[in-house]
């Protein structure tokens, strides 16, 4: 994902597509044939308007890139001083606050952020709060240290105990490698948040993070910036991206022994968790969510991950599969249909 900020999103790559519709029908869909078809499938759900049997996509040459990895907690400091709890954990959320902010140039300049916040259910004890890998393409070592400079400057000054490392690599897929996590293991939940949010309200957003850590809920977040590149022929990504500072997900652990506390923890994620991360946004604005990294129960879901592109990719769809042949649960369309307990399918009244 951290290539989204040299070249953009991975919708916008896309320059053609070979597809089966739902009349059996071959047809390339591309800004001058099917241009329609073309801009749904480029963000709004490749499975949704017919079946893609290939793509052609823009490629690019490989570049170095260096990336760095931090990681700390709210133990106690190393400056043998006793402190108290809630002294560490102030200046735990102080460094946090000094670390997104700090991203915010980076950004700009390019690069990006993973990071993840635990709260002490998962680690034994303290808060932990880990980045990695920060990323960015095309830069040196010293140029990413600088980014990073004053996040270090507080740890150290706090005498907070703390691993960082930082390198170059000889290409973009060598610094992020086996950095993934399975995703497959929590109950998920996410909202895209935007520059302005962040940038405003940095303390409005770490206290929403701290009440949902309270809630033994895992947060991590992407940041990131797509709007350094616009899309050469325009598609249906969600709007909300392109004003995005961070894509933040949410996760509570499954159990696979307790099915009642699985249905509490969606209900949890839905009702309580994500609403806290809707609520950041600020007046008037459309937060939206990564439909991948989402609440699969989020209500007024046409808006949350398609936004203002839904009405066109909804008359879209009527046009290329009227009998509604491809469906997914918050696909385009799917509001025509009901699913029955036993997993049938029913047409909505």
């Amino acid at each position: 994902m951290p290539a989204q900020l040299v070249y953009g999103l991975a919708a916008d790559q896309v320059l053609e597509w070979e597809v089966i519709t739902a009349d059996g029908q071959l047809q390339t869909a591309s800004p001058s044939q099917h241009e329609d078809l073309y801009w749904a499938l480029s963000g709004g759900g490749g499975g949704t308007f017919a079946v893609v049997l290939s793509m052609t996509v823009r490629v690019y040459a490989e570049a170095p890139a260096a990336s760095a990895m931090l990681s700390f907690t709210s133990a106690p400091t190393s400056k043998g001083t006793a402190t108290s709890k809630a002294a560490n954990q102030t200046r735990f959320w102080s460094v946090v606050r000094t670390f997104l902010l700090d991203t915010l140039p980076l950004l700009d300049a390019g690069g990006t952020a993973l990071w993840m916040a635990l709260p002490g259910v998962f680690t034994g004890g303290p808060l932990m709060f880990v980045a990695g890998p920060i990323t960015f393409p095309g830069a040196t070592k010293p140029e990413l240290e600088a980014h990073l400079a004053s996040t270090l400057r507080t740890l150290q000054d706090y005498g907070m105990a703390y691993e960082s490392a930082i390198a170059e690599f000889p290409n973009y897929h060598a610094s992020v490698a086996d950095t993934a996590v399975d995703v497959v293991e929590f109950h998920v939940g996410g909202r895209l948040l935007s520059r302005q949010s962040l940038e405003t309200q940095p303390d409005r957003f770490l206290q929403a993070v701290q009440s949902i850590l309270n809630q033994n809920a895992v947060v991590s977040g992407y940041n990131l910036n797509v709007s350094r590149h616009n899309p050469v022929h325009p598609n249906s990504a969600n709007p909300a991206w392109r004003n995005a500072a961070v894509s933040v997900v949410l996760g509570i652990p499954f159990s696979y022994t307790d099915p009642h506390q699985n249905l509490a923890n969606h209900k949890l994620m839905t009702e309580v968790l994500v609403p806290e991360l809707e609520a950041l946004g600020l007046p008037g604005e459309r937060t939206g969510a990564y439909l991948n990294e989402a609440d699969f129960n989020t209500p007024h879901w046409q808006e949350a991950f398609y936004g203002a592109s839904y009405a066109r990719l909804r008359a879209i769809k009527e046009k290329y599969d009227p009998n509604q042949v491809f469906y997914g649960r918050t696909a385009v369309g799917s509001e025509a249909w009901v699913e029955r307990m036993d997993g049938r399918l029913c047409r909505a009244a």
